[in-house]
């Protein structure tokens, strides 16, 4: 090879290198979009007009663009249905499992399935998850012979439905709680239990049993499962009376299917220990829009 080849090679070597440098050769990837699911409610019930227009997102400090909104189940759901069998439960544990069938028919989406917990100061699994509601029907039967008894380990029950809830296959995972909230036998405790909950994506929704309270007074455990619900995209439906029963499993049933899919373009990245804390607002009045507290 002469003199003039080397020196022509040598200089498109340096010319290629200079290129990539500075991004002539090797595009940057463009940014994937992000998204994830959120529930628009309006007195307590769902809202399934809306429009990304009348949104607004912000992660950290950072607004980003909404590419699209897109109502109804962007998957199978696997719905962990958990029932407080404490003594606090007694006035209602019979009315809960007589309406638990029709709204866990109502509740599951095509290709969806179901499971059932209950839970006193230790949980027991009384059907796995399962697409057969012969076998639901069945467990729901087993459990009309149960006396609610003893202590309530809430946050014990909630991180051994998740690691179930957690196997296998691309659901949307979702526990319904039915609780007072309250918890005086959990080796957990509800940082750690929702450390657990927030990594395995699983959405909240709590039927909150109050019977000495009625609707608008403030128990003390509605307050704990509005704060997991609030983190986790899901709601709270209060009952203080046995006839509230059967519209509170109507609406949570109804929510679970008033589901969109939220997607962005990300417009850039916060820095700080609220980076991935996510905030939504809607210009409609008076609707309220359920999302996870980070992404």
């Amino acid at each position: 090879m002469n003199q003039n080849c080397v020196l022509t090679f040598a200089l498109f070597a340096v010319l290629l290198c200079s290129m990539k440098m500075s991004g002539q050769v090797d595009a940057l990837p463009s940014a994937e979009r992000g998204k994830f699911s959120v529930i628009a409610t309006k007195k307590g019930q769902p809202v399934t007009d809306l429009r990304k227009e009348e949104l607004q997102l912000v992660i950290g400090k950072q607004s980003h663009s909404i590419s699209a909104l897109t109502f109804g189940p962007s998957q199978p759901m696997r719905v962990g249905l958990l029932i407080d069998a404490s003594g606090s439960q007694k006035t209602t544990w019979n009315s809960i499992i007589s309406l638990a069938s029709g709204f866990l028919r109502h509740a599951i989406n095509p290709g969806g399935e179901a499971f059932i917990a209950i839970f006193g100061d230790r949980t027991y699994m009384d059907a796995r998850p399962t697409t057969n509601f012969s076998l639901l029907e069945e467990g729901l039967g087993r459990l009309v012979t149960v006396t609610p008894h003893g202590g309530t380990a809430l946050y014990d029950a909630l991180l051994t439905a998740c690691s179930l809830g957690e196997a296998g296959g691309p659901y949307r995972r979702v526990l319904v709680v039915v609780t007072d909230g309250q918890d005086n036998a959990s080796r957990y405790t509800l940082a750690e239990t929702m450390a657990v909950i927030e990594k395995t994506r699983t959405q909240l929704f709590f039927m909150g049993t109050f019977p000495d309270h009625p609707s608008g007074s403030v128990h003390r455990g509605f307050v704990v499962l509005r704060s997991m619900a609030d983190a986790t995209g899901g709601e709270v439906i209060p009952t203080s009376n046995v006839h509230q029963l059967e519209p509170a499993f109507d609406t949570i049933a109804a929510l679970l299917h008033a589901e969109y899919t939220l997607e962005f373009q990300p417009d850039g990245v916060s820095a700080g220990k609220d980076a991935n804390r996510i905030k939504i607002t809607c210009s409609r009045r008076g609707v309220k829009i359920a999302a996870p507290e980070t992404y």
